[in-house]
């Protein structure tokens, strides 16, 4: 197989990745490649996290490629669609979460993360309709407390894109929808939040605290998101 013929498929298949339904087809297409398109994942995409860390080192000592994880991922799907297991949803949505731009394990399905702007897979919707699964299928409190919470975080980067395609053209944006000690970012992050809400993006936060408070996972979250903290303060 040629280098250029290799490349269009991996990049095909890297596509097809993105329709869950579509992943034993990927998967196929990245077996048949030549093992060079073949990498080592510094990343357990299954791993779920309460604050974002897209930089960070590698979170696994799990030795596992890509080839392999997409054929896991799709023998997860394929598990799930067939026994509606809480568990299964669950690893889906942090795959999938993890897999954006916004997650540590981006390179699995895209080429380049831009500091500058949003590229690339961005849409947590994939995410967070495996997440909505898990809260509904969850056998106890504390996996739909997760789930919700996950949920939450894929529905603020929705709006995080909603508000960046939206933006006018000169409007400098950067550094205003996080917590941030820059002297610039004064001021907007208390806006951003107050504005989330008031457009109904805050819907898994409501959830959570009316549904989860009692729960491990929901005090600790509260403890170290501080994105929850301020929903739950004000």
């Amino acid at each position: 197989m040629g280098e250029i013929r290799g490349a269009v498929l991996e990049a095909k298949a890297r596509v097809l990745m993105r329709d869950p339904a579509r992943l034993a087809e990927a998967s196929a297409i990245f077996e048949a490649l030549p093992a060079s398109f073949d990498f080592p994942l510094a990343h357990n995409p299954f791993n779920s996290s309460l604050n974002d860390c897209v930089h960070c080192g590698s979170n696994t000592n799990a030795r596992q490629t890509r080839n392999e994880f997409v054929r896991k991922l799709a023998e997860i799907y394929e598990i799930a669609m067939q026994t509606g297991s809480a568990t299964d949803y669950y690893l889906l949505g942090n795959a999938y979460y993890n897999m954006t731009y916004f997650g540590p394990a981006y390179y699995v399905m895209n080429y380049y993360r831009s500091g500058s702007s949003f590229d690339g897979f961005t849409d947590c919707s994939v995410a967070l309709g495996f997440y909505q699964a898990a809260m509904e299928a969850a056998p106890d409190l504390e996996l739909g407390a997760k789930a919700c919470f996950m949920a939450a975080k894929a529905e603020q980067n929705n709006y995080i894109l909603q508000r960046a395609a939206n933006q006018q053209a000169d409007e400098y944006w950067w550094g205003k929808w996080e917590i941030s000690t820059w002297p610039e970012s004064e001021g907007y992050y208390e806006d951003y939040l107050q504005k989330i809400a008031r457009d109904g993006h805050r819907s898994y936060f409501e959830k959570l605290t009316a549904q989860y408070a009692t729960t491990d996972f929901y005090k600790q979250a509260v403890r170290e998101c501080s994105y929850l903290y301020y929903f739950v303060s004000n």
